[in-house]
């Protein structure tokens, strides 16, 4: 089973000493098809960015890690995204996009790969421009025809959306589509509009996906299936930068599921 990861490809800007910074290859689609091929599990990445050095230095990274680039697109008419990190005290991070109309949002279907009982995972950022939203249900398509599994991480980036609306919209549909389902417990209570915990959980209920998986930060995370409920504790660690703790976290949950299969 291969873990192929759909969507934006970003250079982080990650702050260093002196108004210095270093370029990481990032975006969370990115950072869960390298998180998969380091667990030992097959991976792929299928995602579009600029012809320009941040482009060709994403896909030698992600080759040089085992990630197939055979599906990457390079876009000569806009450049690969870019985003400043800013570190918080605590460990928690902000994002500053630095590119706009950036390479990845305008990724077509003419690479897609065929899908074989592999996992195809996406996040919301792909859902934003139409174009690459097409590309996505074509993906979904061919998953569905596939006996493939679907994985669906909210991952919400409100800036990135001019009309919140149409947002909640758009990626409440896509997560009725998912098989897997992973979100943290501020975007459970924003996608179920519920305060509670409980109550959140009985709206989640309504969503098909068979493995729903809620993180709470230093609390650990909250296992669905369509049988049980887990409460798991979170390692007690000492926080120094939260960028890329989610991607982190799924690479280990879909490289377990394409190793020891399905609930």
């Amino acid at each position: 089973m291969k873990v192929w990861s759909l969507g934006d490809a970003v250079v982080d800007l990650i702050p260093l000493q002196n108004m210095q910074y270093e370029a990481c290859a990032g975006g969370a689609p990115v950072n869960v098809a390298a998180g998969v091929a380091k667990l030992g599990q097959q991976s792929g990445f299928i995602g579009r960015v600029g012809e320009d050095a941040f482009g060709h230095f994403m896909q030698k990274t992600l080759f040089d890690l085992g990630v197939d680039t055979s599906t990457m697109e390079f876009d000569e008419l806009h450049r690969t995204s870019t985003v400043l990190v800013s570190l918080q005290e605590n460990g928690e991070r902000d994002f500053t996009f630095l590119v706009a109309d950036s390479a990845d949002q305008f990724l077509t279907n003419k690479s897609l790969p065929v899908f074989e009982k592999d996992i195809l995972h996406f996040c919301s950022l792909a859902l934003v421009n139409p174009i690459c939203r097409s590309t996505l249900d074509s993906a979904i398509s061919k998953v569905k025809n596939s006996d493939s599994l679907l994985s669906f991480d909210i991952n919400l980036r409100p800036q990135m959306w001019r009309d919140h609306e149409e947002m909640r919209a758009i990626i409440d549909e896509y997560a009725h589509k998912a098989d897997i389902l992973k979100l943290s417990e501020d975007e459970l209570t924003w996608m179920t509009q519920e305060i509670t915990l409980e109550n959140a959980l009985k709206k989640l209920a309504d969503y098909p996906a068979r493995l729903k998986v809620i993180t709470q930060g230093s609390k650990g995370c909250l296992v669905l299936t369509p049988t049980t409920q887990v409460a798991l504790s979170a390692f007690t660690v000492n926080c120094v930068d939260t960028t890329g703790a989610g991607d982190a976290f799924m690479s280990g949950l879909l490289a377990a599921v394409a190793e020891y299969g399905f609930c």
